[in-house]
């Protein structure tokens, strides 16, 4: 069980700060309401859903409500964390690129266990933006399927009218699922990030997958992946 974590400012508060940043950021206006969230002392226990050391990719969720941690202001090397892990990070909330986040000083893991359960929600819901950092579970048809030079899976998933990209990280050490490949109708749990433009409006979503093991054949394509 999680430790509730405590600051002045929620991951909640933050999350609804993010809420109306999403609607704010559809026009071209720069100066949203999100300087309220800077710079407030932050002290949380929370479980790693996310881990991509080759972006500096980082998303925890302490089961109210998921964020990105910003690890490049560390005061120490980043430990090696893992999904699943249950982290301490002492730091201060920041504006971000698009959204808050927290600036981590201090993280060190305090234990192992599973992640939270998905959520699983309506597509709509899912690529306005407001889910953004939040762990989620969703179905599609793979389009492509390639490998990056960051040792990513890259897939291009297809729901509905969507093309969302998804990355698996480090997958060199993992085992590529039977039958995953173009045509596949697929199950993923993964993190929603979002992409913005330059005047910081939101451009769409991406998903951060944790493992392979977050990714489930439904029905298989119909050869096997090409080699990666």
């Amino acid at each position: 069980h999680i430790q509730p974590y405590y600051t002045d400012l929620s991951l909640r508060q933050l999350r609804a700060h993010r809420d109306a940043a999403v609607g704010h950021h559809r026009h071209a206006d720069l100066h949203h309401p999100l300087q309220a969230a800077a710079a407030h002392p932050v002290k949380l226990r929370a479980r790693v859903t996310v881990y991509d050391p080759a972006w500096t990719v980082l998303f925890v969720d302490d089961h109210s409500s998921g964020i990105f941690v910003f690890t490049r202001s560390l005061e120490h090397p980043m430990p090696a964390c893992r999904p699943g892990d249950l982290v301490e990070i002492d730091g201060e909330t920041s504006p971000g690129e698009f959204a808050p986040v927290i600036a981590a000083h201090r993280l060190t893991i305090a234990g192992h266990g599973p992640l939270p359960a998905p959520r699983n929600l309506p597509l709509d819901q899912l690529v306005s933006g407001r889910e953004d950092s939040q762990f989620v579970e969703m179905t599609g048809v793979v389009r492509t399927m390639s490998r990056d030079d960051a040792d990513h899976l890259v897939l291009e998933i297809v729901a509905g009218h969507e093309r969302i990209p998804a990355f698996v990280p480090a997958i060199g050490t993992q085992q590529i699922p039977a039958g995953l490949g173009v045509d596949a109708l697929i199950r993923v749990r993964a993190v929603v990030g979002t992409r913005f433009n330059a005047k910081r409006q939101m451009a769409d979503i991406q998903l951060f997958i944790p493992t392979l093991e977050h990714v489930s054949v439904e029905s298989p394509a119909a050869a096997d992946p090409f080699p990666l």
